[in-house]
């Protein structure tokens, strides 16, 4: 889409209802050049995506998802709850799969904060299974935190399934904390043992 630096002026005409939208949006974006701008571009990627999005069902999702306090997860891992086969929940590897997706890269390439940054924005700005993933360094590697507001069940079941991922890109586990409202993954310094 880059065609070149600088501005070309526009003379058109709007309907009322797009111009005080805009005059809205001046106040976010802080100049109209702005929110045009950023309205145009998100509507060209909307448009160039693999898949046709309505725009319509994207404000409703995120209304349900907010308004029900839902999470996303796929229709084969909801068959899998639901039949409480947990071990093909664990085994389905959606984890992999968006990350690779999000990153446009094999996860086992990328850096740990690379990794965890991108953990951040699937599990906690999209599908929102957690509050917060954070990430120190501690004297012997790294330490993952998830953060959520469900119960110690929760943090089980979600510290099996990322630890599973961690132990699949060739990240040594060296323990996991379970609580009520968060789980931690500690991985050994020596990062990834790859095969």
């Amino acid at each position: 889409m880059n065609k070149g630096k600088g501005y070309i002026r526009l003379g058109t005409y709007i309907s009322r209802d797009s111009y005080y939208a805009l005059k809205e949006l001046c106040e976010v974006f802080r100049s109209q050049t702005n929110a045009l701008d950023y309205a145009i571009r998100l509507l060209y990627n909307l448009y160039k995506s693999k898949t046709r999005i309505n725009f319509e069902n994207i404000i409703l999702r995120e209304e349900i998802i907010d308004g029900f306090d839902c999470i996303l997860i796929t229709k084969k891992n909801f068959s899998n709850l639901i039949s409480r086969n947990m071990d093909k929940f664990y085994d389905e590897d959606f984890i992999y799969a968006l990350a690779k997706n999000v990153l446009k890269k094999p996860p086992e390439e990328s850096e740990i904060n690379e990794l965890v940054q991108t953990l951040r924005k699937i599990y906690v700005d999209s599908v929102r299974w957690f509050t917060e993933i954070s990430m120190f360094q501690t004297k012997n590697g790294y330490e993952i935190s998830f953060l959520h507001t469900e119960n110690e069940i929760y943090s089980e079941f979600f510290a099996k399934y990322f630890t599973n991922f961690f132990s699949k890109l060739g990240f040594e586990i060296d323990d996991v904390d379970i609580e009520k409202k968060f789980f931690s993954i500690i991985l050994k310094d020596d990062i990834k043992n790859y095969l």
